[in-house]
């Protein structure tokens, strides 16, 4: 067998397993990718390759300008007022509330492209309301994080964007590409969530359901304009790439209109949802492009 196979073999076992025991991802890719390259003789390919993912314009604009509209949407709390009316009567439907939460999660997690900040915005919601059905603690918690792959029919998820940008597509042609195959695993989370539900029988569980209460400060009465802010920029490059092309624009103009809508019906401090919004760009550049960084590095490698 070739040696160099070998090497590579092992190399990618040493990834997974580093990557499993919970190491710093980026230095576990990192590494990896610079052992490949002076294996291969070529160290300087690792390093070319983390340079060329540093300045790549359209992956950067995407994912910072959406962390970004993720934040002011957390500011506004247009989130919470979308968990809210997507909520709203829930309780009455039974044991049906576990995948209507997963489904209501799924909706608010490809509206705001976070998977920690929908889990936070729809958690703090949707688990104290499943918990006073009498659901399971850890079946209510589990039915949200089931629904934060909703991301993969977000213009802003990470993924979307770096995928796209290699394989040379729009962000919305690759969404439109792989949405049937997302939509079926999203049903099959769906239908998961609920059989795991009836076989443990965590639908009929009231050990807590008594302490179960929503913070004080929680939306009561959501606001159906507030709750359709996160929607904006969605809306706007499925329009524009679909059936009105002179709405047609990239994923940061979108995100940052639907910040301004957001500005213009919230009207909240102007200084501090600028704050937010850069405060997210910050965040979506130094842990996202973090990723995406040694991912190329070590596909380099």
């Amino acid at each position: 067998m070739d040696i160099g196979l070998v090497v590579s073999l092992l190399v990618v076992l040493a990834t997974i397993y580093f990557l499993l025991k919970q190491y710093e991802t980026r230095l576990v890719l990192i590494g990896a990718g610079l052992v490949l390259a002076l294996f291969s003789f070529d160290p300087m390919a690792a390093l070319d390759a983390f340079a060329k993912r540093m300045t790549s314009g359209s992956l950067i604009q995407a994912i910072c300008a959406s962390m970004g509209f993720a934040f002011v949407m957390r500011y506004t709390r247009c989130d919470e007022h979308l968990v809210k009316l997507l909520s709203k009567g829930l309780t009455k439907v039974g044991i049906f509330i576990i995948p209507a939460a997963t489904v209501s999660t799924l909706m608010i997690n490809t509206a705001i492209p976070s998977a920690a900040g929908c889990a936070a915005a729809a958690g703090a919601t949707l688990i104290p309301l499943m918990m006073r059905a009498g659901i399971h603690p850890a079946m209510a918690a589990g039915a949200v994080l089931a629904g934060t792959i909703g991301s993969l029919l977000s213009p802003g998820m990470s993924h979307n964007a770096f995928v796209a940008n290699m394989a040379d597509m729009t962000v919305v042609e690759m969404i439109a590409y792989h949405s049937p195959f997302s939509l079926t695993v999203m049903a099959i989370s769906v239908v998961g969530v609920t059989v795991v539900a009836l076989v443990l029988k965590d639908h009929v569980y009231d050990g807590v359901s008594e302490t179960a209460e929503e913070g004080a400060d929680a939306v009561t009465s959501p606001n159906l304009v507030y709750a359709l802010c996160p929607f904006v920029p969605l809306a706007i490059l499925l329009a524009g790439n679909s059936f009105y092309p002179a709405m047609k624009t990239g994923v940061p103009q979108a995100m940052v209109i639907g910040c301004l809508l957001a500005l213009l019906f919230t009207r909240v401090n102007p200084a501090k949802l600028t704050k937010e919004f850069f405060s997210g760009m910050a965040n979506g550049y130094g842990e996202v492009i973090g990723i995406i960084i040694a991912a190329s590095v070590f596909a380099e490698g």
